[in-house]
């Protein structure tokens, strides 16, 4: 591996079964995309070394980020969610309906509140 080669994606954490070519598992491996075909799979840390540079913003989001690190939503230059509350809907008007229709089906606690 070539400790400054480029790749287009580097897979780390989330969920991957990886095993070597002498059929080994990997339990904290990576796997290294070029050009649409797997270059590399090791060991995390050998990976990362080796690839470092690399960044898949979209890899990273769907792997690593939590909900919790969202805090605004811009979609189409549109924005959908500021500071954790959506601005596309009334929330109060929506939970009022969600209410409505718990009494209506016998949800008692969501009809509540709770």
């Amino acid at each position: 591996m070539d400790p400054h080669a480029p790749c287009d994606l580097l897979l780390l954490g989330g969920t991957h079964v990886l095993v070597d070519e002498s059929m080994r598992d990997i339990s904290d491996g990576a796997l290294a995309i070029d050009d649409g075909r797997i270059v590399a799979v090791g060991e995390r840390a050998a990976l990362e070394k080796a690839y470092r540079g690399t960044l898949d913003p979209c890899s990273h989001i769907t792997y690593v980020m939590k909900a919790a690190d969202v805090s605004t939503v811009i979609v189409g230059g549109r924005v959908i969610m500021d500071g954790r509350r959506l601005s596309t809907i009334d929330e109060e008007k929506a939970m009022s309906e969600v209410r409505r229709l718990a009494r209506q089906t016998g949800h008692r606690k969501a009809a509540d509140g709770g």
